[in-house]
């Protein structure tokens, strides 16, 4: 099982570095965030358990929820984009972390 505060530390770094494209298209589907590859397989690595990719999602939530109050749409996008993908594998969607 990783550690909290290297998921909080994977998915902040994920969600930070990721790279904004307005003209990217948004359908059938939103491409305008890119992650590193790298970064990203890094975060999902860290995801060996049910607890773990809870945690993934409420760091993501939170990130998501901070990049609203501070009006940075790069950093929104790339949060939700995240919680989408772990939606997706079946994560439910908790609540921010406190």
């Amino acid at each position: 099982m990783a550690t909290e505060k290297r998921i909080r530390s994977a998915f902040t770094d994920l969600v930070n570095s990721a790279e904004l494209d307005e003209a990217a298209p948004t359908q059938p589907r939103d491409e305008r965030i890119a992650f590193s590859h790298e970064r990203l397989k890094a975060a999902w690595r860290l995801l060996e358990g049910p607890a773990d990719q809870e945690l993934g999602m409420q760091v993501c939530e939170q990130l998501l929820h901070d990049a609203i109050d501070q009006l940075d749409s790069r950093r929104g996008l790339a949060a939700h984009r995240l919680i989408g993908k772990l939606e997706a594998m079946g994560v439910r969607r908790t609540g921010p972390a406190s």
